[in-house]
């Protein structure tokens, strides 16, 4: 095999003015959320994650006050999120953890009194890395963290406001990470659960006035050691969801003046009641759980007897799935399904047993997704698919008719998200998603500057694969009367018909349409033939298996590309692995044109596109990595065409001016830019 070393350049651009970017069509106006969730107050003041459509999921304030809802800080600067997921307030500041760009999260402090947002470091001037379980104890912040100077493992460790300091508290287990979780401070202690490496029981408490750090070998049933979730402590006991062996997950009670362990099989047998939510309330703890009878509701653990009894069938046909439980002015608030989609607000009176509906959400879709946020100023903070305004901040004051719009974070719209952009006789057909309409085919007519939406039957047509034969447009979706296909679009009657090739029970598998020899050769996951190579007929509306290339199995035919009166695909059997096959439509026959990686690994060509007279593509190959490759069917010669340090992961390949662009790492220090590789210059 020939071996041409590259000559790749990073694409220079000159300056340009650029031209004026027009809206077309505003498709889908449905409104999108901000999704805020991760609640903390501060003097007055609400802060969260939200998300306003331009920064991505970042840190928001919300004033109790003004009503008025702001951007604190843009902790990553591109429009990616900075992925918060705890907020705590701390001795007049904002604690969180939230990442800067990579999967790496830190742990950042707010201080609203100057406004400054940093990271915080340790005693040796090393990041907390991944921190969780934000808990304020004995008058400073603990938490859960990588720390510089111990490798590997998270472990438990606190900040001290006065010291200003960062430290590990303990290295539970030297060996790799002890995941401490579910903080809860009881008196002068931190229970949590851990991980050790050797002991059979996860449940630990420490002592900061000691500094003693104990692991707790209780006594329970039968020596059972049960695992440990969503641990909750209320009155001298610590409640979890727990498992253990022909019991499934359910509800475990520790208590700590007896040091004895027991259980309470809500959902007998095998089954888990599966218990979460906890939450305790005068002399009873409320948490959401299932079981056979009833499924999952609103249950109660008494204190004084030790039973479990349902407070509510919310949802007697089904689960009302109670939503996180809030407490405010002695009484509980939380949201539940009434039916299959819509959630909405309780409240129940402990003192008097009563349960109340006080308010819904009308919402887009068939599923208003209500759930509940925080308890702030005499209110209750939720969040929903709303009708006007999407996933916003919304609020609750007892003797309010309803909910009100809190804040409206992000307003933009959600997009149509179209795709496949498909000229057939003189318009610009695609697909596109519509509040309204769903999924279904619209088109842009340039002779009158308008878009209009083409189908809109019951359902959505989820429409897939556009290719022109014969006069139609093709392309694989649901037909309102025949189901799932092949169906094609008829201009000149406008009418959407189905094709013979229909699966009504087995929807979304038709991939890679493509029009080759006067027939349309497509990829089906077919229940007869399995996911290999069929052609269909036009004229005839026949369809058959063009090549079962892997007979014991399914060969995924994939990237079909017609390429010197030859069609192009890869392909997988169980002795060449993914690689690169060709059809032959004179010889009805499929064979291998090269194995760019011999034996049963894989080079996966991809992107395959014709230049300079020979097929070219992206493939991997053991001792090169992702590479450009080209393929000559005339001699059928393989020819490496570059060789970048590192890995080149070429794609999206596209010929322009007699030059091949691609999106490629051009070296090992540099990340994916645009480049271009030039045949005539090797």
């Amino acid at each position: 095999m020939k071996t041409v070393l590259p000559i790749l350049a990073l694409l220079l651009l000159p300056a340009f003015s650029p031209a004026q970017l027009v809206l077309e069509r505003d498709i889908n106006q449905e409104p999108a959320g901000s999704d805020p969730a991760y609640f903390a107050e501060l003097n007055g003041v609400l802060y969260f994650s939200a998300d306003d459509g331009t920064h991505g999921g970042e840190l928001y304030r919300y004033n109790l006050t003004t009503g008025e809802a702001s951007l604190v800080a843009d902790i990553n600067p591109s429009a990616s999120s900075a992925s918060i997921t705890e907020v705590i307030a701390f001795e007049g500041k904002v604690f969180f953890n939230a990442s800067e760009g990579s999967s790496t999260k830190y742990l950042f402090v707010h201080d609203p009194a100057d406004g400054s947002t940093q990271r915080l470091m340790d005693a040796e001037g090393e990041p907390v890395r991944q921190p969780s379980q934000l808990t304020i104890f004995d008058g400073e912040l603990y938490f859960a963290a990588e720390f510089g100077s111990v490798e590997p493992g998270i472990e438990l460790g606190h900040y001290d406001p006065v010291a200003d300091q960062i430290e590990m508290v303990a290295n539970i287990n030297p060996t790799t990470s002890s995941n401490p979780v579910f903080f809860n401070v009881v008196g002068d202690q931190l229970w949590f659960v851990a991980n050790d490496g050797s002991s059979d029981s996860r449940l630990w408490r420490y002592d900061p006035t000691t500094d003693q750090l104990d692991n707790i070998l209780y006594d329970g049933p039968d020596g059972i050691n049960p695992t440990f979730n969503l641990l909750y402590h209320y009155q001298g006991k610590l409640f979890s969801r727990s498992s253990a062996t022909g019991m499934g997950e359910e509800l475990w009670i520790y208590d700590i003046a007896t040091n004895a362990l027991t259980s309470v099989d809500i959902y007998p047998g095998a089954g888990s009641s599966s218990p979460a939510g906890f939450l305790g309330l005068g002399e009873k703890v409320y948490f959401s759980a299932r079981e056979l009878t009833n499924g999952r509701e609103l249950r109660a653990y008494d204190l004084a007897t030790g039973n479990v009894n349902i407070v509510a069938d919310i949802h007697p046909s089904g689960n009302s799935n109670p939503g996180d439980l809030l407490i405010l002015d002695g009484k509980l608030y939380f949201p539940a399904g009434v039916d299959n989609n819509e959630r909405q607000l309780f409240v129940y009176n402990p003192s008097g047993g009563t349960l109340n509906s006080v308010a819904t959400m009308e919402s887009f879709g068939p599923e208003n997704y209500l759930s509940t946020l925080t308890v702030a100023d005499g209110s209750i903070f939720l969040t929903g698919e709303d009708l006007t305004y999407a996933r916003e901040l919304f609020r609750y004051t007892p003797g309010d008719a309803n909910l009100s719009l809190a804040a409206d974070i992000n307003l933009h719209t959600i997009g149509s998200n179209p795709y496949e952009f498909t000229a057939y006789n003189g318009k610009l057909y695609f697909g596109a998603d519509e509040v309204g309409s769903g999924n279904e085919i619209w088109v842009y007519d340039p002779a009158t500057g308008t878009t209009d939406i083409l189908s809109d039957g019951p359902g959505s047509l989820r429409p897939n694969g556009f290719t022109v034969l014969d006069g139609k447009l093709f392309f694989s979706g649901i037909h309102p009367t025949e189901g799932y296909g092949l169906l094609y679009y008829d201009d000149a009657t406008g009418q959407i018909e189905a094709t013979s090739y229909l699966t009504p029970s087995n929807i979304g598998h038709i991939t890679d349409i493509t029009a080759y020899q006067g027939l349309l050769y497509f990829s089906p996951d077919d229940p007869t033939d399995g996911d290999e190579l069929f052609s269909y007929n036009p004229s005839t509306d026949t369809y058959q298996l063009a090549a079962d290339i892997n007979p014991n199995g399914d060969s995924n035919p994939e990237n079909l590309f017609v390429f010197n009166d030859l069609l192009f695909f890869h392909a997988s059997t169980d002795d060449t692995g993914t690689e690169l096959w060709l059809y032959n439509a004179a010889t009805g026959q499929a064979s291998l044109a090269a194995d760019i990686n011999p034996g049963t690994g894989s080079s996966s060509p991809s992107s395959l596109v014709d230049y300079a007279g020979e097929l070219y593509f992206s493939a991997y190959h053991p001792d090169l990595s992702y590479e450009v490759f080209s393929y000559d069917p005339a001699t059928g010669t393989l020819t490496q065409r570059t060789n970048v340090s590192g890995n080149l992961d070429p794609d999206y390949l596209t010929v322009y001016h007699d030059k091949l662009f691609l999106k490629g790492r051009y070296s090992s220090t540099v990340n994916a830019e645009l480049c271009y590789f030039d045949v005539a210059t090797g």
